[in-house]
This record gives C-alpha cells, structure tokens and sequence, in this order.
C-alpha cells in the first residue's frame, strides 16, 4: 500500500525520509498536477499494491467531514478500480489537527464494503461528484457521530 501526502510531511525528520525511501507520494496541494500522480498511481496499481487515499485532503478539526476532492475518484473510475470506504473514528483526539504530537485515546477503523467502479478514459464532472458523494455518504454517518457527543460538544483538555 502506498498513500498520497501533503508535501510538507516530507521534511519532518525521519517520517519524511521514511515516506520518500518507501515509495509514497508527496504532493504539493498548490501545484498537484506536477507531481505525475495519474502516472505514479497507474503504475503502483498495475504492480498489484492499493492507494490510501485521504480524499478531503487535510484532517478535521471539529469531527464533521469536509468535500471530497475529485482527483482520486477520477484516478478510480479511469483504471476501473474498486474504491473501498474507510471511517477512521476518534483520530482527531489522538492526533489534533496542526500538532505532531500523539495523545492516548481511541480510534476505531470500519471498512465498508467495496464501491465497484468500471473503467471510463473520461468521466465526467458530475459523475466523479456523484462517486464522491456516494463515498461520503458511506463513511460519514460513523465518522459525524462521533463529532457530537450526545451531551453537547466535547472540550478537551491536555
């Protein structure tokens, strides 16, 4: 499995080295276009290896998803690819958006099933936000529940 990142990972001390020596892609969010990510991710699926995809691009800080970004679904649909739903619930507390700091907690992982796609060269724009919304609508009702405790919102506290 390899994963796209922000490009700015790259120069943390050892997680950097480590993302660059073991194949993953660091992207510059201003300029995605030039980092050859259709390419890099036709060949790595090619090979046999999957993609982690984090497709609203950046962590959350309230809990509540954001827009999925097309690149990745488009990447999918173009290769024919399932896509396979993954809710990552309560890593906002174990790692707080804009620290590098972990913090002991709970984070749980629920792998839905697998979102067939058939390959189409050109999908349209409407069809990657359909895909996209489609995917959204699987993973957030675990990951927004999560975001409103049912006793109002949670404060937390170091």
């Amino acid at each position: 499995m390899r994963i796209i990142a922000k490009e700015s990972l790259g120069r943390f001390p050892v997680l950097g080295p480590h993302l660059k020596r073991t194949g993953h892609m660091l992207v510059d969010r201003r300029h995605p276009d030039r980092a050859g990510i259709f390419g890099w991710a036709s060949r790595l699926t090619s090979n046999g290896l999957s993609l982690i995809v984090f497709p609203e691009g950046t962590r959350s800080r309230d809990g509540y998803m954001g827009k999925f970004k097309g690149g990745s679904i488009m990447l999918a649909m173009q290769a024919g690819l399932p896509i396979v739903p993954i809710s990552v619930v309560g890593s906002r507390h174990v790692m707080r958006k804009g620290e590098l700091t972990t913090r002991p907690g709970h984070v749980r992982v629920i792998v839905h099933d697998p979102i067939e796609t058939s390959a189409n060269a050109e999908p349209s724009v409407e069809q990657v936000r359909q895909l996209a919304d489609r995917i959204r609508e699987v993973i957030r009702p675990a990951v927004e529940a999560e975001a409103a405790p049912p006793g109002g919102p949670e404060v937390l506290r170091s």
